[in-house]
């Protein structure tokens, strides 16, 4: 009999589906794609901000499927579930791609006009960043992310505001954020492959 507190098969489904995210593959490739982003802006070519989930998130789900799915285990969650993941996922990437190229034009534009660091200005350079923290916020409660993802969301927050404060341009916060992503992302990912066994696919 299962505990009292895991009693409903919709915890038990949600405690599983947290757990797929402890390989640290979505961190690495979140925070490959947001380096990317930051040196499309350096480029002055915000646009290609669309194509990078386009060409990322495939490979993510090949990456899973070949590295962590044979490890974690081969488990096949409800419809309601795997819908809901899907049409969510759709929503936000399109949604938050679109804001970040419109945010990266207006940058390109600001930077270019050789705007002085007056309050629209910091707004714009910290602006980006916040929304990615809002973004990062929204993934811990729509897609049930490990409670790291808070901490994402405190450090993009954090580099959000300094770079208000300071002026640091958006491009050079999104690298810095994406590092701390592919870091934390590298450990876990060493951590699952060294302490985890490969399951063989069932026949």
């Amino acid at each position: 009999m299962l505990p009292a507190e895991i009693a409903d098969p919709r915890d038990v489904e949600r405690k599983i589906f947290e757990s797929f995210w402890d390989d640290g593959l979505i961190d690495i490739f979140a925070g490959v794609g947001l380096c990317l982003v930051g040196i499309a802006w350096i480029l002055s070519v915000p646009v290609l901000g669309v194509l990078i989930p386009i060409v990322l998130v495939p490979v993510w789900l090949i990456a899973r499927k070949r590295i962590s799915i044979p490890i974690a285990g081969y488990v096949k969650f409800s419809r309601e579930r795997s819908e809901n993941v899907h049409r969510t996922s759709v929503i936000l990437i399109i949604t938050g791609y679109a804001v970040l190229v419109a945010l990266g034009t207006l940058y390109v534009i600001v930077r270019s006009a050789g705007m002085r660091p007056d309050l629209l200005a910091r707004l714009v350079i910290g602006l980006p960043s916040l929304v990615v923290a809002v973004v990062v916020l929204l993934s811990r409660f729509l897609f049930d992310m490990p409670f790291r993802t808070l901490g994402y969301a405190a450090m993009v927050l954090l580099v959000g505001i300094l770079g208000i404060a300071s002026g640091l341009d958006p491009a050079y916060q999104f690298l810095a954020i994406g590092g701390g992503f592919v870091a934390v992302g590298s450990f876990l990912l060493k951590r699952f492959l060294l302490s985890n066994e490969r399951i063989d696919e069932p026949s």
